[in-house]
């Protein structure tokens, strides 16, 4: 038996979550290529702090205040912690409304 079928409800949790690296990625990605064009709009785009940008307290949005997410992650899974997504930049990130 598959650890996740179709209709179980963690098939779209483990979706989510396995899109969280590659938009981490994205981002570090723009941010590189934003501080080698435009050494102002880089720190005008860093000067934003990401804990303004995602209050809550669950594991995304823990994870996107961090500048290394992975632990957070690892504790998160291995405490079979689960996010509700109640923090609207949480909700956008992963692609739903806010």
């Amino acid at each position: 038996m598959a650890d996740s079928e179709p209709g179980d409800g963690k098939s779209g949790v483990i979706a989510i979550a396995a899109l969280v690296p590659y938009q981490v990625a994205v981002i570090g990605m723009l941010r590189e290529w934003q501080a080698a064009t435009s050494p102002s709009l880089s720190r005008n785009f860093n000067s934003r702090s990401r804990a303004s940008s995602a209050e809550g307290y669950g594991v995304l949005a823990r994870a996107m205040r961090s500048d290394d997410p992975g632990p957070i992650f690892a504790r998160a899974a291995q405490n079979q912690e689960v996010d509700p997504l109640m923090d609207t930049y949480s909700r956008l990130f992963v692609g739903l409304q806010p």
